[in-house]
Order: structure tokens, then sequence, then C-alpha cells
């Protein structure tokens, strides 16, 4: 009986690190870069992207390097964002270093080229 009590502690331990690992890296990261998608849900373009990108995204090298955060531009506005332009295009991805706008990225380009434009961003934001 008292190894069944040993295996549920270590298991629950187990459970909470994992939690810990999957959390914390966007906390880690937040503050300092984080790419912000604006969209709306008549956006078709957005849905693709939701669809072919968002899932993955988190778990990428560049998921880590900037977490992103989803924006409905019809019910939150800019949802406090400070841009340096209005968002006229959706979706449109920027990339924010310490709260600043730093680049932004109009329209959903394909998963492929979304991967290396994001990429080219944090080589210049770095």
């Amino acid at each position: 009986m008292e190894f069944f009590k040993m295996m549920r502690r270590i298991t629950n331990w187990f459970i909470v690190a994992l939690s810990l690992l999957f959390i914390l890296p966007e906390q880690a990261h937040a503050g300092e870069k984080e790419l912000v998608m604006f969209g709306s849900r008549s956006c078709v373009y957005c849905q693709i992207f939701n669809r072919e990108v968002r899932p993955n995204y988190r778990w990428s090298v560049l998921g880590h390097k900037a977490p992103l955060r989803e924006i409905n531009i019809d019910r939150h506005g800019t949802g406090g964002y400070p841009l340096r332009r209005i968002i006229s295009v959706t979706p449109t991805f920027v990339m924010f270093t310490k709260g600043r706008e730093v680049a932004r990225i109009r329209g959903y380009p394909g998963k492929k080229n979304f991967y290396k434009m994001v990429k080219q961003i944090l080589k210049k934001v770095k």
C-alpha cells in the first residue's frame, strides 16, 4: 500500500512539473517581445491562420521568443495596445518590444512566409 501512495505522489509532482513547463514559457517572455494578431471573426484569412499556424506556433522556437496574442478588433478595438497606425487589414500582426510597436505584417502571407517574416523581424529587433 505504501508503494502506491509513493507512486501517486510522484505522479502528482510530475503533472505539476509538466504544467509549469507549458505555462511558464509564455509568462517568462511577457513584456519583452510579443506578437499580437489583430483580427475579426468574419476574416477568412484569420480563420486560415488559426487553422494553419496558431495550434503549433506556441510550441515553436519563434513562439517562445515572441508569444502570440489574438485581439478581436470588432469586440475589443486595439485591446489597449499603442499602435503607430490604425489597423486597416485583418489579420495584422504587430510585434511589440517592451510595449512599443516595432514591426508589423499586414495580411496573412501563408504559413511558410509568415514564419520567415516573423524570423526576420526578430533578427532586426534583438
